[in-house]
């Protein structure tokens, strides 16, 4: 009953909090994200249980709490998404690492580092077909999403240095932030109480609900069936920079290529 509550409650609130941004009421998403986090942090000492996953669930509530409150400071929204997730991977890696100090953290991420290479080195034609696997991915997905919600495009002219930085903010900021936060994060740990299945099927859940600004039920329904879709590649290749770029190759295409009209499907 404890592991109960600790699963669906602050679930719940995430769920509430977004359905007030769908209804366009920010202000109220906002206090109930704020009161997710209070949740988050009284109810495993009420219930003596552990930390896991109040913890992910917080982080989500504290990147919605600082995506809404936070100033915008440039004059391009692109730039915009720079701080809101650089605060997602920073507090992602404090909740993986809480214990280890800083000289711990960047010793166990050579080791990270080390082992993805040797793997590269053993098996290249894997990742090969991987990244050009994921590259098609997110050029499909990107026409698919692109006949849903039909974006303007981020950057202001079709260059080699705006499509760069599109690319560094949607692939390393954007697309890993999120990858991190509910699949590296969220749903392994929901994966632990609730099964395989069940924990990609919540994560994706939470993980579509957290696009509810975009006010669209169909775009809801298709942003889950992608979460699902990255969670299965991500159970079953073990691989976060794989999910990252093809969550990240969408938002390049979806925001440069096909508002401009290049390369569209349909």
């Amino acid at each position: 009953m404890r592991d109960r509550l600790t699963i669906w409650v602050p679930a719940l609130l995430i769920f509430i909090a977004e359905s007030f941004n769908f209804l366009g009421q920010v202000e109220v998403c906002q206090a109930v994200h704020v009161l997710n986090v209070l949740v988050c942090i009284f109810l495993p000492l009420g219930l003596g249980t552990d930390w896991a996953l109040p913890q992910a669930y917080s982080l989500i509530s504290i990147i919605r709490i600082v995506n809404i409150a936070i100033p915008r400071f440039f004059t391009h929204n692109l730039f915009n998404y720079v701080p809101v997730y650089a605060a997602a991977i920073i507090g992602a890696f404090v909740v993986m690492r809480e214990s280890r100090t800083l000289r711990e953290f960047a010793s166990d991420t050579r080791r990270m580092l080390a082992s993805v290479l040797r793997r590269e080195r053993e098996n290249p034609k894997r990742w090969f077909w991987l990244f050009g696997l994921g590259i098609f991915m997110s050029y499909l997905l990107a026409n698919m999403e692109f006949q849903i919600i039909r974006p303007q495009a981020l950057i202001p002219e079709m260059s080699l240095y705006w499509l760069s930085v599109l690319a560094i903010v949607m692939i390393v900021f954007v697309g890993f932030g999120e990858e991190l936060m509910f699949r590296a994060i969220l749903q392994r740990r929901l994966q632990t109480k609730l099964g395989i299945y069940n924990g990609i099927f919540l994560a994706s859940a939470l993980f579509a609900a957290m696009h509810a600004g975009y006010l669209n039920l169909t775009y809801l329904f298709y942003v889950f069936l992608v979460g699902l879709m990255l969670g299965l590649a991500y159970q079953w290749t073990k691989s976060l920079g794989l999910v990252s770029l093809v969550h990240g190759g969408i938002n390049v295409f979806l925001f440069s290529f096909l508002p401009f009209g290049q390369f569209r499907l349909f």
